[in-house]
């Protein structure tokens, strides 16, 4: 890991830890200008990157690109990416059964995005559409990863699954709908393995983390500190 993003990473940490009852971790969005107490990962997909422009981002190859791009040429848009940048993960990057691209594509890319992070000690945020069993074969296939999976919304079976895989579950607007799953899932996740999120939905995360308090039952505070401790464990970069 570059020394510089090692510095920058333990300084704002040290500072942050002071007032970390205040602080948000909003794990992944599409967003920038999220407040002074929130600390987003802004997701970047491979070949938009121009400069640095965030302290926090995650950098990936979404199946979606491969609908329209070469597997081949994104992963060179990638490669040149990371000469611009140091992102604190590989991702959002996975399956989705739900588009025309075949599933060998997909993994072929999946798979160098996961080795890429293993050789930069990086973890990994998912996306998966009705591809969880994918996902469980790749954490077989490939242990050692830190594995995050975003925008969970599945059924409590589906994310105990996860967990027991080792994933972290990132949960986000789905909190809100009554018709989802996602809420009786937030209640048996782990907190040591929990995230929160808005995506690239027109919320704030302050409201994910009031509705997420309540489903659970504890308070807004518990929850900022329990996720600020978690970003600073997986994400801290590797000397």
């Amino acid at each position: 890991m570059r020394l510089p993003l090692l510095l920058d990473f333990c300084l704002i940490c040290a500072f942050v830890m002071m007032i970390s009852e205040d602080l948000y971790v909003n794990l992944h969005t599409h967003q920038t200008g999220q407040g002074e107490n929130v600390i987003s990962v802004l997701n970047r997909m491979a070949g938009s990157v121009i400069h640095n422009e965030s302290s926090f981002y995650s950098l990936g190859i979404h199946p979606w690109q491969l609908q329209s791009v070469d597997p081949d040429k994104i992963i060179d848009a990638m490669h040149s990416d990371l000469k611009k940048c140091n992102p604190i993960a590989i991702g959002e990057a996975g399956f989705d059964r739900a588009i025309d691209v075949p599933l060998y594509k997909q993994q072929k890319v999946l798979v160098w995005q996961e080795e890429l992070a293993l050789s930069m000690n990086l973890p990994m945020i998912y996306h998966a559409v009705k591809a969880n069993d994918l996902l469980l074969a790749r954490a077989k296939a490939l242990p050692g990863l830190i594995r995050i999976f975003h925008g969970f919304a599945g059924r409590p079976t589906a994310a105990q699954q996860l967990l027991d895989a080792g994933f972290c579950l990132s949960y986000g607007h789905a909190l809100f709908d009554k018709r989802s799953q996602a809420a009786k899932s937030l209640i048996i996740t782990p907190v040591n393995q929990l995230f929160l999120e808005t995506d690239d939905r027109p919320i704030s995360i302050e409201e994910v983390y009031e509705q997420a308090a309540l489903l659970r039952g504890e308070t807004v505070v518990r929850l900022r500190n329990a996720i600020f401790a978690n970003f600073v464990r997986i994400f801290k970069p590797k000397e």
